[in-house]
């Protein structure tokens, strides 16, 4: 390495979700001013091309490819891998972050003619493994933010060497562009960022794997980034967490198939290959860490969220029709890791999980013809049940889970709580039709002999917006009730309702009390409302009553 030597690396990558004129947006303000500035004039960089926008390049802008293709010729550029849409390494089961790399890499090798041999390591977020992963993918370095690397206590060299399982690579340290010295120096690109570069060109002498040969120093790195355990985020996001955990059941879903493929009982009437490769493909995506950041990040925005849960219901579908799996099914498993099983039951219109353990309430309500979970918000949380100001009940049970010979399945849950100090006992029945509304059925029992008056509330906080993605058209919540549609900009309540429809982005939830119940609808943040249904309850010792509400999903025309 020569004295004094600069290097630069340039991101630039856009949410696995963009659309065309985000594209397109990338390369004309981003990239494009910083690559014309390499073919006219001195330096030369390093570039970490994100999977959506190389793949979207190849058919919109082959000129732009051209372009690319003859600064690599003329050893101008080099270029850097990442995994394909840029999820935190660590978050994702191995086999997945893996998979993800190869396909940067092969992409990146059939579409501009290189292998690169280095990474860029999505979001700086380091895992002690991936000297293995990375190593086992050809790839020979990386870089980490030297601030970083200070505080976690790594040596100070210009070159460290990090292992796992006998696998090596070197790690740069690395700062932002506007470090004064020498080094290698990281820029993410956006319209302001892309012209401090093509400034900072003039200043480049080298490419970043030139700073290779200098002395290396031995190091064993924690896991974590700048903003330390990325994981921990999501124990005060649940709406992350719980998209979090659907997505590593979806990716176990998904290499059961690969298994049945690669085991060889593929056979004329078995699962297609290409099959395997569209549910991998919907599964990638939804890992994509902008639907999971906290804000540190930046905007975590609703539509980046649902887009997520829908690539995860589209690859499950997909898997469970290649794999003949039942229509109508449920399973028990502790999803979050809380010490609580939960209780997932799906028949063939939807999806839901049981959480007896967090008060009764659904976590999870997706309509699969539609792939669309309407919890998919920061509050995932449906029928929880409330006595007036007294609270929910303390402790809920599964009680049974019962297919039905319809094609229906049916989950039980019952809880005890007491009522001005009458003993009462709620049993909430979940009933999954094969098609059609879903219903929730809710009986109330006195268990005392002295009669009991109070107020019982169910909430639900339902998400059908939110901030759209560049050049898509904006579309606020409204509420259609009592044959007239208003937009839903402030609290609305009403004394007694028999159907409310919540109309947002391209769906509508339409719920049906029974009996009629009193109505608050609230509106929140990223296109969420809480709405809070509410019955008067009046019972003689003994006595039970019920409370019921269909539910239904459907797709909203938008535009």
């Amino acid at each position: 390495m020569e004295p004094d030597c600069t290097a630069l690396l340039a991101i630039v990558a856009v949410p696995a979700w963009e659309g065309p004129e985000g594209v397109e947006r990338a390369w004309d303000v981003c990239l494009g001013p910083v690559v014309e500035a390499l073919a006219a004039g001195p330096g030369s960089a390093a570039l970490m091309i994100g999977g959506r926008l190389i793949e979207e390049w190849a058919k919109r802008r082959p000129e732009a490819v051209k372009q690319l293709r003859a600064l690599l010729d003329a050893g101008r550029l080099e270029l850097v891998a990442t995994a394909m849409h840029r999820p935190v390494l660590s978050a994702v089961p191995e086999r997945d972050a893996a998979a993800q790399i190869a396909a940067h890499t092969t992409l990146l090798k059939r579409i501009l003619g290189v292998r690169p041999e280095g990474a860029w390591i999505p979001h700086g977020v380091w895992d002690p493994t991936l000297p293995r992963m990375l190593g086992k993918a050809g790839l020979l370095w990386t870089t980490l933010d030297r601030r970083w690397l200070a505080r976690v206590g790594a040596p100070e060299a210009p070159i460290l060497s990090v292992e796992r399982e006998g696998r090596a690579l070197d790690v740069l340290p690395s700062e932002p562009l506007g470090v004064a010295g020498s080094g290698l120096r990281v820029v993410h690109l956006d319209e302001a960022s892309a012209r401090a570069a093509v400034a900072f060109l003039p200043r480049v002498s080298c490419l970043p794997s030139a700073l290779l040969d200098g002395g290396r120093a031995r190091a064993y790195l924690p896991a974590g980034g700048s903003e330390g355990i990325w994981e921990c985020h999501l124990l005060a996001d649940p709406g992350a967490d719980a998209l979090h955990k659907r997505m590593l059941t979806v990716s176990r879903l998904v290499r059961r198939l690969d298994r049945t493929i690669g085991d060889g009982r593929y056979a004329d009437d078995g699962p297609d290959p290409h099959v395997f490769q569209q549910a991998r493909r919907y599964l990638f995506r939804a890992q994509a860490t902008e639907a999971y950041a906290p804000t540190s990040f930046g905007p975590v925005h609703g539509a980046h969220r649902d887009r997520a849960w829908r690539d995860l219901l589209r690859a499950e579908r997909i898997v469970h029709r290649a794999l003949s799996l039942p229509e109508c099914d449920s399973v028990r498993v502790d999803l979050d890791c809380d010490g609580n099983a939960e209780a997932r039951l799906w028949s063939g219109s939807w999806s839901v999980t049981l959480a007896p353990g967090r008060g009764g309430r659904i976590v999870e309500l997706s309509q699969r013809d539609v792939a669309l979970n309407v919890l998919s918000g920061a509050e995932p949380a449906a029928f929880h049940e409330r006595w007036g100001d007294t609270g929910a009940a303390a402790t809920w049970d599964l009680v049974t889970i019962e297919p039905g010979g319809d094609g229906s399945i049916r989950g039980v849950m019952c809880a005890d709580s007491a009522v001005n100090g009458v003993p009462v006992r709620m049993t909430k029945h979940v009933l999954l039709p094969a098609r059609g509304p879903m219903e929730v059925r809710i009986d109330i029992d006195n268990r005392g002999m002295e009669g009991v008056r109070g107020m019982l509330s169910t909430e639900l906080y339902a998400t059908l917006g939110g901030p759209r993605l560049e050049g898509e058209e904006e579309a606020s919540l409204s509420v259609e009730v009592a044959g007239g549609k208003v937009p839903l900009d402030e609290i609305i309540e009403l004394p007694a309702i028999e159907q409310i429809s919540i109309i947002g982005w391209r769906a509508r939830i339409e719920l049906e009390p029974r009996p009629a119940a009193r109505l608050a609808i609230e509106p929140l943040e990223q296109g969420a409302a809480r709405v809070v249904l509410s019955w008067p309850v009046e019972l003689w010792g003994r006595e039970r009553e019920r409370r019921e509400v269909a539910v239904n999903v459907r797709e909203e025309p938008h535009g």
